[in-house]
């Protein structure tokens, strides 16, 4: 695998199904349930941001340490 590969995820057909399957659902909230539910996101968002940046870092650090080792 190349350099940063794993940074390009393919999605496959039973994410695309998942992905339709929340999207007719989210399609019937109302409205303060649409909020509520934006509000989660918006968390869960901040925090896989926050644990992406970790592993990237330290995904980068072991590319260079093995590049260096080569």
């Amino acid at each position: 695998m190349a350099w940063g590969e794993w940074m390009c995820p393919t999605a496959g057909p039973e994410h695309e199904l998942t992905l339709e399957q929340q999207r007719r659902s989210i399609q019937s909230y109302d409205l303060a349930h649409a909020q509520d539910m934006c509000w989660r996101l918006a968390q869960l968002c901040q925090q896989q941001d926050l644990i992406i940046r970790g592993a990237t870092r330290r995904i980068a650090e072991l590319e260079v340490r093995e590049a260096l080792r080569q």
